[in-house]
């Protein structure tokens, strides 16, 4: 697996930092959302939630909260979460921030699924 995020602690064996698996078990947003919508978040800031090593570092921690669980993130960091979040899982290349019709309809429908 590709690493995504160079300041993301893949495999690190150091104690700095959270294992993206226990953010996933301790935030009910995750319970709230299917598995694919939770896997496009944790790509979205840079992580594989597949690695059971992944650690999420300090930094990436904080910007997680302040944007999905406070909602008090800086305009410009909710704003490139949101294109991470549609383009192609995390991806942080300008190129890749476009997304087709098509995918942009299949992520909107995975974020409305169950609303009436």
């Amino acid at each position: 697996m590709r690493r995504i995020n160079e300041n993301a602690a893949v495999g690190s064996t150091t104690n700095e930092g959270v294992f993206v698996y226990l953010i996933r078990e301790k935030y009910s947003l995750f319970k709230r959302i299917s598995v694919e919508l939770g896997d496009r978040v944790l790509h979205a800031f840079g992580y594989d939630p597949h690695l059971p090593s992944e650690k999420m570092n300090w930094n990436q921690f904080l910007n997680f909260k302040r944007i999905l669980i406070q909602q008090n993130a800086r305009k410009d960091q909710s704003v490139a979460f949101i294109l991470k979040f549609f383009s192609n899982l995390g991806s942080i290349k300008p190129s890749d921030l476009t997304l087709s019709e098509k995918q942009f309809n299949y992520v909107l429908k995975l974020l409305t699924e169950g609303f009436d």
